[in-house]
């Protein structure tokens, strides 16, 4: 029996480059999503597109606190045992899988076990230092009409990690002991990988995932040389992609188009070139990210 592994973010750890870089172009692996086969033309054999559409409905209907039929529920769970009968790893990345807003990690942890049975989790964590800074930036980005200061956003993300009643996922996956714990309860192996390990030493990430999947480091490390698939990007990218969507609501049919693809893959590289504008984090700020959002010395204390 093969095994499967489901790849939970967090958010802001080179999620969005593993998907497209390395799971979706890597041998060896029987890769289900995120982009799935229902979005990119290399479907797993077993797996249709329709299976694709179903798992993720299924998983955003749990995370968002939806109850999930039972019938989609054991037809997924069918599927997915019969991939695990081949030798090849099945692999699933979705990092909305950390996004406890609605439900807890508990629960989570309980509907991903339902759907994909026996199984392992791959987390990748990132310093709340820097990832924090990061989550920041791209809401204020995304949210034109937010203005809220740092220090004024990171009160509100202290007093109300889960941002319950407020816009942006929840923050409480960057309490790693609290979130790995509920996940432990369920899950017999968790494999934390750091985004540190990711940027400074792509050779021993490379050799740590290899290890976990059982492929050749060398072409996960080939992969991931590749350019960065969510790269940090300026304001104006974002106010680009609202007038998208405004368009698209209007007339869904241009989506399709071609040119528009083009369109948009021309924005986002002339936008990645503007400056970006940092935000300086005090020192006070910095403690108190160390103290609500601590990130653990080594290694042993995150697998432990």
């Amino acid at each position: 029996m093969g095994t499967a592994f489901i790849h939970i973010g967090v958010s802001k750890t080179a999620t969005t480059t593993l998907q497209r870089n390395l799971f979706a172009q890597l041998g060896g692996i029987q890769y289900l999503g995120k982009p799935g086969p229902h979005e990119r033309d290399g479907a797993v054999e077993g797996f249709s597109k329709e299976n694709s559409a179903l798992l993720e409905r299924t998983l955003e209907d749990m995370v968002g606190g939806r109850v999930c039929p039972r019938h989609e529920v054991e037809t997924l769970r069918t599927v997915i045992e019969n991939l695990k009968k081949r030798e090849a790893p099945v692999v699933y990345s979705n990092e909305l899988l950390v996004d406890n807003k609605h439900i807890s990690f508990a629960d989570i942890a309980t509907g991903l076990k339902d759907i994909f049975g026996p199984s392992e989790l791959l987390v990748a964590v990132r310093d709340p230092q820097t990832a924090l800074h990061s989550v920041y930036l791209h809401e204020m980005a995304c949210l034109p009409d937010s203005h809220l200061c740092f220090p004024e956003w990171l009160d509100e993300a202290i007093a109300n990690p889960r941002r319950i009643n407020r816009r942006g996922e929840s923050l409480e996956q960057y309490r790693y002991a609290f979130m790995l714990d509920q996940f432990r309860a369920v899950f017999e192996k968790i494999t934390v990988l750091r985004y540190e390990d990711l940027v400074d030493s792509p050779s021993g990430f490379s050799h740590a995932l290899s290890t976990l999947l059982g492929v050749n480091p060398k072409g996960i490390e080939d992969l991931l040389a590749k350019p960065p698939k969510n790269p940090t990007r300026s304001p104006l990218f974002y106010h680009y992609r609202r007038l998208v969507h405004k368009v698209r609501s209007h007339a869904p049919f241009l989506s399709s188009y071609s040119v528009a693809r083009k369109l948009n893959d021309a924005i986002e590289r002339i936008t990645e070139k503007l400056p970006k504008h940092p935000v300086s984090i005090s020192q006070r700020d910095r403690n108190r990210i160390a103290d609500f959002f601590p990130y653990p010395i080594d290694e042993r204390e995150l697998s432990k």
